[in-house]
């Protein structure tokens, strides 16, 4: 009951939201090779992040999004390959990976709540580039739920070895210890990602190349040792899967979706836990689609679920649990008109001559719920086609945002003509509204729901791109 309250409370709010969007003064930027964030609310200030020609800055907004005040982060190196702020009442974390030398060089760096430089930056960790240069992903990083625990980490497979090495850092760039360690694979190479515990320890999913199951290999803190403890999925095929800790019940989940056979239709829904103290598991749960919900997905009996991606689970306080999943490919063409998309214009292929140009299709979202015994209580579609070409689909998906009391969900609504910015909200019992909250004219700025931050309970910051310019957008609920 107080999901639907919260929810109505929400949908209320959302009949006067064009009322309550807040835009940031526009700034000069390069979106083909600059790079942007939504840091969030420290020392009652909103900080937003933007790099543009070799320059760094943090922004500091009121909650009238007007600008408070600017800080040039000039102790970044020239080149800059991957930031990531985390974001505290008082202060800010940066972790930062920059090229010198032929080198990455991952980095961390604490900020004052004024966004000010605190003692000098560490240095964590080093790789090598390739002979061309930087590609891919060199350092990953896993947060704990309270902020307390930072791991900085590296991981690859060669040789059916598992190389890791991992720094462990506290909220005060204390660091807490490193790891380098080889683990025999036996061939498993889906590395997922990490996760850190509030205590410190890490957890790295290893799934079997027929994803029938694999290893989650768990770094302990006190130890700085690793455990590795198996799991199985009853012979079933994994795909899309979601890993999340919940630190109040002390266990790991696991959700996704399964085929009997593998490279075959999916089937249904995989749920799986395992107790974080002593690795004690349930059965897992093997959830089987109805031929009605399968055709539900507009794609047909065959193709069903296939392409559909666990994007966000949610555990009820009475064992049964959401699954959000969304619909999404990619695929390739060569050269010739394609279908475009209203968004396409920002990274043109024709324009850069390419040959070979790859589309991004981001389709519809499904909410499936599930009581504790296993039973589906409903699934709720929240239908969109989104197309684009040569971007990455940044302009696709959607922001979603938890209030407490209801599930939200903002995304463009586009087509080849047009574009608007819609909000749909979640009830309790799978009843989906929609309203639109804003339509996109031709000089105004357009949204990027994706890479959008919750940073209250009823507010939501999206960074927007407005011509040569970025700016962002404040939603209060």
């Amino acid at each position: 009951m107080k999901f639907l309250i919260g929810l109505l409370s929400l949908l209320l709010s959302i009949n006067v939201a064009a009322q309550q969007i807040h835009f940031s003064k526009a700034e000069q930027y390069d979106y083909r090779n600059g790079d942007y964030s939504v840091v969030g609310k420290v020392g009652g200030l909103l900080y937003t992040y933007r790099a543009n020609k070799g320059n760094y800055y943090l922004d500091a907004y009121n909650d009238s999004m007007q600008r408070e005040h600017t800080v040039v982060l000039d102790f970044f190196p020239t080149k800059i390959y991957q930031t990531q702020f985390i974001n505290y009442p008082d202060k800010i974390i940066v972790l930062y990976q920059a090229i010198e030398r032929g080198k990455v060089i991952q980095y961390a760096a604490l900020l004052n709540e004024k966004g000010l430089l605190q003692g000098r930056p560490l240095v964590l960790d080093e790789a090598r580039t390739g002979i061309f240069g930087a590609s891919g992903s060199y350092f990953n990083s896993a947060i704990s739920e309270n902020k307390d625990q930072i791991a900085i980490y590296r991981v690859g497979v060669k040789n059916k070895q598992l190389n890791l090495s991992c720094n462990f850092l506290n909220s005060q760039l204390e660091k807490q210890g490193r790891l380098e360690k080889n683990y025999d694979t036996h061939g498993n190479e889906d590395i997922q990602a990490a996760l850190l515990d509030n205590a410190g320890n890490l957890y790295l999913p290893v799934l079997s190349n027929s994803k029938e199951g694999g290893n989650i290999l768990v770094i302990e803190k006190a130890t700085n040792q690793i455990n590795n403890h198996p799991f199985s999925f009853d012979g079933a095929h994994s795909s899309g899967l979601f890993f999340k800790i919940d630190n109040q019940t002390n266990q790991l989940y696991c959700c996704g979706f399964y085929a009997q056979r593998k490279n075959s239709t999916i089937d249904g829904v995989l749920f799986m836990t395992r107790r974080l103290d002593s690795f004690e598991s349930k059965p897992v749960q093997l959830l089987s689609f109805s031929d009605r919900l399968k055709e539900a997905t507009g794609n047909g009996l065959r193709r069903g679920f296939n392409n559909f991606q666990a994007r966000q689970l949610i555990i009820r306080n009475d064992g049964g649990f959401v699954l959000i999943a969304e619909d999404y490919s990619t695929s390739y063409r060569n050269g010739g008109m394609g279908y475009n998309g209203y968004y396409s214009s920002y990274y043109s292929p024709f324009m850069m001559g390419a040959q070979t140009i790859r589309e991004y299709r981001y389709g519809d979202i499904v909410a499936l719920s599930y009581n504790a015994a296993g039973q589906q209580e409903f699934s709720s579609f929240i239908r969109k086609d989104q197309y684009s070409e040569e971007d990455g689909g940044l302009f696709s998906s959607y922001a979603f945002f938890n209030s407490g009391g209801a599930l939200g969900f903002l995304y463009n609504d586009y087509d080849r003509r047009r574009s608007q910015i819609t909000l749909a909200g979640l009830d309790a019992s799978g009843k989906i509204a929609t309203h639109a909250l804003y339509s996109v004219g031709s000089s105004d700025p357009d949204w990027l729901p994706r890479a959008g931050k919750q940073i209250s309970a009823k507010e939501l910051v999206v960074p927007c791109l407005e011509k040569k310019q970025i700016c962002f957008a404040k939603i209060v609920l």
